[in-house]
């Protein structure tokens, strides 16, 4: 077999599929790119033993076949060369199986011992019926964030993913929690009914590497979720849903959502958790949230006492009065970062309930953000 590639959009998808492979795998070819050759299309495979992910690319060849190589050595020779094209060729014997790299144009060759791809198994997703369509952007954009939510040492297997199942309303909901802070985002107006199932984390950082622009096709095939967008398929087994993942949408509103809010503006409210952060208790990072008329006065010290910090930030009020709270600064940040728009909605449940917090609308895309974060006792 004989290709010919350009070698940076080459290199580009070479990253996109080695950042899913682990290292010291224990299938030692799952620590290796697979081919499928098919004429001028050829088709890239990765795996680990969470996820695959298939590229394509666009090459000029007269072959068909399939070869494998070792991930390591082929992604970096290709990154750190420095042509236009790249030529590769596959030498079989008995011997085992050796493949060239050429740079066209300039004398650099490079042999890399690879092995037969009779082992390499890979799951095939071709025309699967019930697929879904949801905005790349959107996509990206809630589980990015949504990932940033979830603990890295979970004993729930359950809550070490992002929940993705229909609200009560039938829209999309998206749901994660580290067991101090939860979110949650809904897409409004869409047409989807989906089974219930939990992404895991790594496969909602892998799902970043999708174009940011366009449609994504999404679909549940047995134990595995599917998502692509024409170029690049994603596929991930799914964490098992029967371990009971909260239904938030049943107790959402109804129990942290009241009536009464504060309306304040999200970035003065951001700049005085930068300096609180500076003063707070270094164990527990905590602001005293004090609840006045038409504002919030927010204090902060540390363990000696002798230093402290106040701000008073005017807000609109709904009907909180006389209300101290305490909270996270650094988990708050968080939060709000997370928020598009000037201003953010604060509803506090009690002084030592979670406060629920959401944009001040609903975004230009048709969702919802809306976060809880756990109270602090003073």
């Amino acid at each position: 077999m004989n290709i010919k590639i350009k070698r940076e959009p080459f290199a580009v998808a070479l990253a996109s599929a080695f950042s899913i492979i682990e290292p010291k795998s224990i299938i030692r070819l799952w620590e290796c790119f697979y081919f499928e050759l098919n004429k001028d299309s050829l088709n890239i495979y990765s795996r680990s033993s969470l996820l695959q992910m298939k590229l394509y690319q666009k090459v000029e060849s007269q072959d068909v076949g399939t070869f494998v190589v070792p991930a390591s050595t082929l992604f970096e020779t290709v990154r750190l060369l420095k042509c236009e094209e790249i030529e590769l060729s596959v030498e079989e014997s008995d011997a085992g199986v050796i493949i060239n790299l050429q740079a066209v144009g300039r004398k650099k060759n490079y042999k890399i011992a690879s092995y037969r791809p009779d082992e390499f198994s890979i799951e095939k997703h071709e025309n699967i019926e019930g697929e879904k369509v949801l905005s790349s952007g959107i996509l990206k954009e809630i589980l990015t964030t949504s990932s940033n939510f979830i603990k890295n040492e979970e004993l729930r297997k359950i809550c070490t993913g992002v929940s993705l199942r229909n609200d009560k309303n039938g829209d999309l909901e998206f749901a994660a929690t580290n067991g101090f802070l939860m979110s949650r985002h809904v897409v409004k107006g869409l047409d989807i009914s989906i089974d219930p199932c939990v992404i895991p984390r790594k496969s909602c950082v892998a799902i970043s590497n999708l174009r940011d622009e366009g449609d994504v096709r999404i679909f549940r095939k047995g134990s595995y979720f599917v998502f692509t967008d024409g170029y690049i398929e994603i596929s991930t087994l799914l964490i098992d849903f029967d371990e009971g993942y909260p239904d938030i949408s049943v107790f959402w509103e109804k129990e942290y959502k009241s009536d009464h809010y504060i309306m304040i503006n999200k970035i003065e409210l951001i700049d005085a958790m930068k300096i609180l952060n500076v003063y707070s208790n270094s164990k527990h990072r905590l602001a005293e949230f004090h609840l006045g008329p038409d504002y919030l006065r927010l204090k902060a010290e540390p363990e000696s006492k002798n230093s402290v910090a106040e701000e008073t930030i005017s807000c609109v009020n709904t009907g909180h009065f006389g209300f101290v709270a305490g909270y996270n600064v650094m988990s708050l940040s968080m939060i709000l970062n997370s928020i598009e728009g000037d201003n953010v909605k604060i509803h506090f449940c009690g002084e030592k309930k979670p406060a629920f917090i959401e944009e001040e609308q609903e975004n230009n895309n048709g969702v919802s953000k809306s976060f809880l974060i756990q109270a602090i006792a003073i």
